[in-house]
């Protein structure tokens, strides 16, 4: 068994493909209701068809620092570009829940930002603010009750 953990719009057939975005928690609401999200433009075009995908292509909505799955029970984890968007905890609780639930002999594949390029990129451009964004350090600033809401729907609130 092959599971791809925080695999967003990114499949591959034949996997478990999982992901714990507030959106693919949308996908079990009845579709009228998304559309009238969407028509009043609580959900945008991007979540919108991101919770349509989900639906179509049976994206499973799995915890990744709580695993459901046996000890030693799957030969392959594969994640990419998730592990940056956990808090340190969880992103150690997630490598243990790997390790508990990995075959011995078991392959853990995790791709993860360039923090070097990211570093050169300040450097190079002395942008501090930059530099927070992509180090995901602080989530968007607003006021606003729509774009709370927003926020909210779209997973930027845990």
């Amino acid at each position: 068994m092959k599971l791809n953990i925080g695999c967003g719009q990114t499949i591959i057939k034949g996997w478990v493909n999982a992901d714990n975005s507030f959106s693919l928690r949308m996908t079990k609401f009845p579709l009228f209701f998304l559309k009238l999200l969407f028509k009043i433009k609580i959900l945008n075009k991007s979540k919108y068809d991101f919770i349509i995908f989900a639906r179509k292509n049976h994206i499973e909505n799995i915890d990744a620092t709580n695993l459901p799955y046996n000890s030693s029970s799957l030969d392959v984890i594969y994640s990419s570009h998730m592990m940056e968007h956990l808090q340190r905890n969880d992103a150690i609780t997630f490598l243990k829940e790997c390790y508990r639930v990995l075959k011995p002999m078991g392959i853990l594949r995790l791709s993860l930002p360039d923090l070097e390029f990211i570093v050169n990129n300040y450097l190079k451009h002395n942008d501090a603010d930059l530099l927070i964004e992509h180090l995901l350090m602080e989530p968007p600033k607003t006021k606003k009750i729509k774009h709370l809401i927003k926020l909210f729907l779209s997973g930027g609130f845990r």
